[in-house]
């Protein structure tokens, strides 16, 4: 038991104090500013008409929905799935804090309570009944960010991730591409930046993965389009 203490211990440490900060610090926000939705139902429209469901789908483009939906039930449980939401966005706010290299303290408090009480995340949290499976299209996206700024080759893996959220909610290409271009501009403000480095960036950074990112996600949504006509042709 010491042992495992000890070890998980070790892996806390290895974190980032600035990034530890922004999850817990993220959790306690989202609770303190979603606390009535987490202790209250308020169903509307969308919440009645799907119970069981995830609302749209491969007709809307968004054909990842029906993956990710089980993750903690098909049921609205405000309390588990906004807690599930928060924890998500929570770390989805520490990937925001890594790929811009903000390393204060307030940056690691501010951050995630600007995400967590922005107009439309309080919106997100009145669709209970899908709010966590938005929130893991949120965490993708901010991943994908990351792991294109990261790494050389991060571009690879962060499409993955840039399409598994378009597949979710299409808008979330501009959270991911919002958050790249803001950390071209922290670059240029570097004294020893060049524009001619920027601009390499920018392509590789932007506008390489927006343009296989799209192909990859339009190619998915044919395939399910086409899978889910032969579905209906056979019924």
């Amino acid at each position: 038991m010491n042992e495992n203490r000890d070890t998980l211990k070790e892996i806390l440490l290895k974190i980032p104090f600035h990034i530890r900060c922004c999850l817990v610090s993220g959790i306690l926000w989202g609770i303190i500013t979603h606390a009535y939705m987490l202790t209250n139902k308020l169903p509307n429209w969308d919440d009645i008409n799907n119970v069981g469901g995830y609302a749209v789908g491969s007709e809307f483009g968004r054909w990842f929905l029906k993956y990710v939906n089980p993750l903690d039930g098909i049921w609205s449980v405000p309390w588990l799935s906004g807690i599930f939401s928060i924890v998500l966005i929570s770390a989805a706010a520490c990937f925001v804090l890594s790929t811009l290299h903000l390393k204060s303290t307030t940056s690691a408090v501010l951050i995630p309570l600007m995400m967590l009480s922005f107009p439309s995340m309080c919106s997100l949290f009145t669709f209970m009944f899908t709010a966590d499976c938005y929130a893991v299209g949120i965490l993708l996206a901010c991943a994908g960010a990351w792991l294109i700024r990261k790494y050389r080759f991060g571009f690879l893996p962060g499409i993955v991730c840039l399409v598994l959220s378009m597949g979710i909610y299409q808008a979330y290409l501009c959270l991911a591409l919002g958050i790249l271009v803001m950390g071209l501009f922290l670059d240029m403000l570097e004294e020893n930046s060049r524009t001619a480095d920027v601009f390499r960036l920018s392509l590789i950074h932007i506008s390489e993965p927006t343009r296989l990112g799209m192909i990859s996600y339009a190619v998915f949504c044919l395939k399910k389009k086409k899978a889910n006509e032969t579905d209906s042709y056979i019924v």
